[in-house]
């Protein structure tokens, strides 16, 4: 199996963050993840079939528009952190709420070195939003 690489890395700049980063010395109970996922009841229709050669798999019957429903989640090593559902669809006012008002001032997150300091996050456009 080939293993893709985005042609933007940088050794260089990969050794240099590395480095610096095993200089913190950083415990995994430093770490707080956040995540968030949704689901539509649309979603739930079978997408692929068998059907005898030459003919055309088909599905009939109504088709479900549903309301989506969102779930973001904070999780540690203790476990989960805090956790908030929604109707919709997640955007970075309501993800920056959430952070200001799950993980901050419920004090979940605390001060960097202790523990729960760190937040992990993927690479979500809300994230990069504000």
């Amino acid at each position: 199996k080939i293993n893709k690489v985005d042609w933007r890395r940088d050794p260089l700049q990969r050794f240099n963050y590395f480095t610096c980063v095993t200089h913190l010395r950083l415990t995994s109970d430093m770490f707080v993840t956040v995540d968030e996922m949704g689901k539509d009841s649309a979603e739930c229709v079978r997408e692929y079939a068998y059907a005898p050669i030459g003919h055309r798999a088909t599905l009939s019957g109504p088709y479900m528009h549903g309301k989506r429903a969102s779930c973001i989640a904070a999780m540690s090593l203790r476990g989960t952190e805090a956790i908030h559902t929604l109707e919709g669809t997640w955007t970075a006012l309501s993800f920056l709420t959430f952070l200001e008002f799950a993980l901050l001032l419920s004090g979940a997150m605390q001060p960097f070195p202790g523990p729960l300091s760190i937040l992990l996050l993927d690479n979500a456009k809300i994230h990069h939003a504000y």
